[in-house]
């Protein structure tokens, strides 16, 4: 009897990494999920944006407008009127396995206020216009654009439009659709 607990055990413990393995793949692949991190941009703005003063009710729209194909990077906007605050918020996400092959990941969040977000996409509108100039000198070539402390590297790869986006050790793979959806989404958010 002992004899066959102890190889049951046996058995059951060198299956675990397998069985941890089989797990973590779906939990790899939510960690990058647009409603993810929808959720924990809500938790954000709540309580670090908004300072809600307690035992008050406020109303407030909260809107994932885009998320990057990686899940890297997504786009939230806000918009409280009663305490005057709205603008959107970069949530940027860095995932690595652990040991065991468990995803271990890590939240970013940018908060760009309403005015300062619009100079944004105006002058990213106008970088989008010009950056080919610098592009089509060659296959190496990328065009750099800072904006406070963020950094966008365009690039293209395989005929596509790339970007990647650094900010606070952070470092996102955008495109350029996503970027184009983001200014068009959050000027009709505010409309």
């Amino acid at each position: 009897m002992k004899n066959t607990l102890l190889t049951f055990l046996i058995i059951s413990i060198t299956q675990l990494p397998v069985l941890s393995q089989v797990s973590n793949i779906g939990l790899i692949s939510q960690e990058y999920s647009k409603e993810i991190s929808e959720y924990s941009t809500k938790e954000y703005i709540v309580r670090d944006i908004l300072c809600i003063p307690e035992g008050t009710l406020f109303g407030v729209e909260i809107d994932a407008i885009t998320a990057s194909n990686s899940g890297e990077l997504t786009t939230v906007t806000y918009d409280c009127e009663t305490l005057s605050k709205k603008g959107i918020v970069l949530t940027f996400w860095s995932g690595t396995l652990g040991n065991n092959n468990s995803s271990i990941g890590e939240y970013g969040f940018l908060n760009i206020e309403y005015d300062k977000a619009v100079d944004l996409f105006t002058k990213l509108e106008k970088v989008l216009k010009f950056k080919t100039s610098i592009l089509d000198k060659g296959k190496n070539w990328n065009a750099v654009f800072r904006w406070e402390d963020l950094y966008f590297v365009f690039y293209y790869e395989n005929s596509a439009n790339k970007i990647r986006v650094f900010w606070n050790g952070f470092d996102s793979e955008w495109n350029q659709s996503n970027l184009k959806t983001t200014a068009k989404r959050f000027n009709k958010s505010f409309e």
